[in-house]
């Protein structure tokens, strides 16, 4: 890549031709200057009226921190504005150039579906920079009342802008999705109501754990101080890790709104697959810091384990069996892309599309959690002291650890197992699509039946009595296929059970068959692991007899050997 070339993208990063073009285009429509001066005006109206309730109250009574409760309306304003103003605009963005009959124009000039996506989002981004510019004056009013440091203006604002970025996303997201303009504002409009939801529950917490030292409306300087005043321990928790998981986010809703502009030969996996491998290797990270450094109670931090491993572990079952179920029936131009990927650089197929290195890559990243979460709470639990109500009535280190590495290895068995079901249904039916719905079908069908067997055949479950009078499991009733039995068993049989010990889905779950009395979890173990090795053995026989002989440029055939992408041969024939 020449100089020049170089120059000009990191160029277009910023002086993007599309932005431009929204811009110019949105600041001459009148719809824009209406909700532009409109929200300006009510927002003001608002702040006002405020004000003066609460100066007349502090004349009136105490002489409180008006200053620090004109500052928090102020901010809850202007996150109106930016949750409920701004998706309307980045809703439409892909949208109306498709009711224009404009989009098809676009996507065949010489830029790339990122600079497109790119530029939609710095327009969306300068609208929401033009709002929030405005209704700077009346936050800086706030000062003059005292009780708030510039410094929380700042963070505010930042913190805004993360908001804004966000919201412009997920707007550009629906917008390259959906179809209508219509479908793509209301589901903008839904997943804002949602993620309210999420900010008024956190805001809650917020004021939970807010000290009495401080007034009930200083959220800002509350949050102001525990990033900057309160140690690395805190700076860490309430900066670094929001702000990463914050970046991952808005990674995955940007890679989407660019895949869905991609031609449907193109690669539109290599981007989820690394940004799935530095998601992995974040929260990894995150939990070490946080199982390593709190000092809670050994059977607590053993709660908080398997409840971090079971998210895992439904995080690994809809981000990566989807990798597993793409369609092996590559197109030319990713068979380039492995050859290109050879000798030296062969580790690199493992983020290229395909069935094949997508489960290779759910195995390497489920290993990469699953063992490295299972290793951080083996630290962990070491650290504690044993419960001092005695081993007869609370577990301890061993039974702990016992509960961990046995679920940590039942799930594991089981996303490998239903991955290598994804790998096979791909290499037989044509589009992801089918596989990955046979994939989901079989998923709930082994987690539902052996439930509706359970509650059908031993009605002793919906009681109260003790295990020793329930029935045992057969072969018959698949409880040993269903994720929740299975790790109820497994919970037993480590002899820590973190659940109420009445009610339903109480039972014995040891497997009687012939010479085999054994608990459900050690045979769930065997037969999730026994499927995966012979639907991985399938998956491989039908890419070998079936789909190799259809990619002729990644394996040509003999005698008609196509030339390497670095070879002489090959410069010349492209010269």
């Amino acid at each position: 890549m020449s100089l020049q070339t170089r120059r000009t993208r990191w160029r277009r990063l910023v002086f993007n031709p599309i932005t431009i073009k929204e811009l110019r285009a949105t600041f001459r429509q009148r719809r824009f200057l209406i909700v532009y001066w409109v929200s300006l005006a009510v927002y003001s109206l608002v702040v006002l009226w405020l004000a003066a309730i609460e100066v007349g109250h502090e004349t009136q009574a105490t002489g409180g921190p008006v200053g620090q409760r004109l500052f928090n309306y102020c901010v809850a304003a202007q996150l109106a504005i930016v949750v409920f103003v701004l998706p309307g605009f980045a809703a439409t963005a892909v949208t109306d150039e498709r009711e224009n009959q404009s989009f098809d124009l676009l996507i065949t000039t010489a830029l790339r579906a990122f600079d497109i996506v790119w530029g939609k989002f710095l327009a969306c981004m300068g609208y929401a920079f033009l709002f929030l510019s405005a209704t700077l004056p009346l936050v800086c009013v706030s000062v003059l009342f005292t009780g708030v440091r510039p410094g929380e203006i700042l963070f505010a604002y930042a913190v805004m802008g993360m908001i804004a970025a966000m919201m412009t996303a997920i707007g550009l997201a629906t917008s390259a999705t959906g179809r209508s303009s219509r479908r793509s504002v209301a589901v903008t409009y839904a997943l804002a109501l949602l993620s309210c939801m999420g900010w008024a529950s956190l805001v809650y917490r917020l004021r939970q754990a807010m000290p009495s030292s401080y007034p009930k409306m200083n959220l800002v300087g509350y949050y102001y101080d525990l990033v900057f005043h309160q140690g690395l321990a805190s700076t860490l928790w309430a900066a670094v890790v929001p702000l990463v998981f914050w970046g991952i986010f808005l990674a995955l809703l940007f890679i989407v709104s660019v895949d869905r502009l991609k031609p449907t030969t193109a690669n539109k996996s290599t981007s989820l697959r690394i940004l799935g491998l530095v998601a992995a290797v974040t929260i990894l990270v995150a939990l070490a810091v946080e199982f390593l450094t709190t000092g809670v109670s050994l059977v607590e931090c053993a709660e908080r384990g398997l409840v971090a491993l079971v998210m895992e572990s439904g995080l690994l079952a809809i981000y990566l069996v989807g990798a597993a179920a793409e369609d092996p029936r590559l197109s030319r131009r990713i068979q380039w892309q492995y050859q290109w990927a050879s000798r030296i650089r062969w580790p690199l197929r493992i983020v290229l599309p395909g069935s094949q290195s997508g489960l290779v890559y759910v195995i390497l990243v489920a290993a990469l959690l699953l063992l490295g979460t299972s290793g951080v709470l083996y630290l962990a639990l070491d650290s504690k002291s044993p419960p001092s109500g005695g081993t007869a009535t609370l577990p301890g280190i061993t039974q702990c650890r016992e509960a961990v590495v046995w679920t940590a290895a039942i799930l594991g068995a089981m996303i490998w197992c239903y991955a290598a079901l994804a790998r096979w249904c791909s290499t037989v039916f044509s589009g992801s699509v089918y596989a990955r719905t046979l994939v989901i079908f079989a998923f709930v069908m082994a987690n539902l039946i052996p439930v509706c067997l359970m509650t059908l055949t031993d009605q002793t479950i919906l009681g109260t009595r003790s295990p020793e009078h329930e029935h045992p499991s057969t072969v018959w009733n698949l409880h040993y296929t269903s994720a929740f039995l299975t790790l109820r068993s497994a919970w037993d049989m480590a002899g820590f059970w973190p659940l109420p010990d009445r009610g339903i889905f109480r039972s014995k779950l040891v497997l009687q068959a012939g010479p085999i009395n054994e608990p459900v979890a050690l045979i769930s173990f065997a037969f999730h692991l026994g499927a995966a090795g012979i639907l991985t053995a399938l998956g491989a026989w039908r890419q070998r007899r079936v789909i190799r002989p259809r990619l002729k440029i990644l394996y040509p055939p003999a005698g008609n050997a196509q030339p390497h992408l670095a070879s002489p041969a090959f410069m010349q024939g492209r010269s």
